[in-house]
């Protein structure tokens, strides 16, 4: 896998798409819209918890519909895991 965050994502995000009728995903792609139900969104969900070793609350992951929103979490949660005191412990 690519060691950009985005390029992580949306290679995962490639992975989960049944169809060939999406070959590119991009940030601003909806997960609806690239034919992903809720079951998809699920299993997308835990695969990126086991990705990068972090759980995902279901109030946050119901918020995801866009490539983009994930990619956002986790640059978010990269920054105040580096701002914490606490960090690397």
């Amino acid at each position: 896998m690519k060691n950009n965050l985005a390029d992580q994502i949306i290679q995962l995000v490639s992975e989960q798409i049944r169809s060939e009728q999406f070959k590119q995903v991009a940030l601003e792609d909806n997960f609806q819209d690239l034919g992903l139900d809720s079951l998809d969104h699920v299993e997308l969900v835990i695969k990126l918890e086991d990705l990068f070793g972090k759980e995902i609350s279901d109030d946050v992951a119901i918020n995801f519909f866009k490539v983009g929103d994930i990619v956002n979490y986790f640059n978010l949660a990269r920054m105040d895991s580096t701002s914490s005191p606490r960090a690397g412990l």
